[in-house]
């Protein structure tokens, strides 16, 4: 009977030691039984046990599972959201600036006087408007002028700058000096 349940049962070993059952059942065979059945409830008790807290543990994975998807689609949610925030607020930015020059437009044109308390909503939007132009087109001005200035130089010039040089280049060409005074009027505005 023992040899059929180890076979049947190996981790049975863990709960009842055979050499243990064998002392007793020669001296005395109930108790050697009684041992036995006792170690078998504890053996059952123990699998029951071990599967409780399996499905406990499978249970918490699960829910940490389903917490960190709710988490991460409300994350999405929200991002989506500020995405949308982001855009309609240009498009309002936009449609705005393009109200508020007409506005400006419409009344220059009639030849009326700006009212004072609407001219900081307009030159704030004229400078939000003229900046990043006006630092795009100071950007492209000096690649123009790099572009020409490594045209002019000769070859060899280009490749070996000489001490009489470095300090020319300091100094801005006539033709450089020309376009700055022609652009500040444009940058005024």
């Amino acid at each position: 009977m023992l040899n059929a349940a180890m076979a049947s049962n190996p981790q049975l070993v863990l709960y009842l030691d055979p050499f243990k059952i064998r002392r007793i059942a020669r001296e005395n065979v109930k108790l050697a039984e009684l041992y036995f059945y006792n170690a078998q409830k504890k053996a059952l008790k123990g699998q029951m046990e071990q599967a409780a807290q399996n499905m406990q543990a499978n249970a918490e994975v699960a829910v940490q599972g389903a917490q960190a998807k709710s988490q991460g689609d409300m994350q999405l949610k929200e991002m989506e959201g500020q995405i949308d925030m982001a855009k309609t607020k240009a498009t309002v930015e936009g449609q705005n600036t393009s109200t508020i020059i007409s506005m400006v437009s419409s009344i220059l044109s009639k030849g009326l006087p700006i009212d004072p308390s609407v001219k900081p909503l307009i030159d704030a939007t004229i400078q939000n408007l003229m900046i990043p132009r006006i630092v795009e087109n100071e950007q492209m001005r000096m690649a123009i002028l790099q572009q020409i200035q490594a045209a002019q130089q000769p070859p060899e010039q280009q490749q070996q700058p000489q001490e009489g040089q470095q300090g020319m280049e300091q100094e801005q060409p006539p033709q450089e000096q020309q376009m700055m005074q022609q652009q500040q009027p444009q940058m005024a505005v």
